[in-house]
């Protein structure tokens, strides 16, 4: 539904003043949540944020394949998951732990998709400690 090209996703996003993006951000002030909706609201900013997730499949149609083969990930990993994210699940972030061969931590948040506004305590310490336990 996001990745809809024919104007449909924006559409929908941006009907009744936003929203379906509104009811999404349930943990963000109203002082973000007009922050956001005055960049949404500028020409293109909606249809740019939208291409991110239409991109996001486009290493599939590049190679004409349903799958991606690349080797391990060697580079140090940190994972922050919001377990209960309505949109990324259980199963790819434990699928993910098979392609790593470097340093790799995975911690499971009680919080959903947005973690910045839900656990922004939890994030800061956990990124902190992986970027001084992994300093270039």
């Amino acid at each position: 539904m996001f990745t809809a090209r024919d104007g449909s996703a924006e559409a929908m996003c941006s009907a009744e003043d936003f929203a379906l993006l509104k009811a999404t951000w349930v943990y963000s002030s109203p002082t973000e949540v007009e922050d956001y909706l005055e960049v949404f609201r500028s020409p293109g900013a909606l249809t740019g944020a939208l291409n991110w997730y239409r991109a996001s499949d486009g290493h599939r149609r590049a190679l004409g394949t349903d799958t991606i083969d690349f080797g391990p990930v060697g580079t140090p990993t940190l994972l922050i998951w919001g377990k209960n994210d309505p949109y990324v699940r259980r199963m790819p972030v434990d699928l993910a732990a098979n392609l790593m061969r470097g340093p790799y931590r995975v911690i499971e948040a009680d919080a959903g998709h947005w973690l910045v506004q839900e656990a922004p305590e939890l994030v800061h310490n956990e990124l902190l400690e992986h970027l001084r336990a992994n300093a270039i």
